[in-house]
């Protein structure tokens, strides 16, 4: 299982207060900015958090058999 996931923030021109908000928000949510790189005005920084377990698929209930067709009372003849 992998230790940590990892995840890219672009900021393509605009203002920087745009890229700290969001840079924010992600340390907010367990992220960790490890590396910055870019020239004006593109810059990204890659960010790191622990791996988050997966949720797990609820069990599969067994297959449903089709129905058994009741047998036919014999006809008189």
């Amino acid at each position: 299982m992998a230790q940590f996931e990892y995840q890219v923030v672009e900021q393509a021109g605009g203002r920087a207060s745009h890229l700290n908000e969001r840079i924010m928000q992600l340390v907010h949510e367990g992220w960790e900015p490890i590396m910055m790189t870019g020239t004006s005005p593109q810059v990204s920084v890659l960010m790191r958090r622990p791996a988050q377990p997966k949720p797990q698929a609820p069990p599969q209930a067994a297959p449903v058999a089709p129905p058994v067709a009741a047998p036919r009372p014999p006809q008189p003849q």
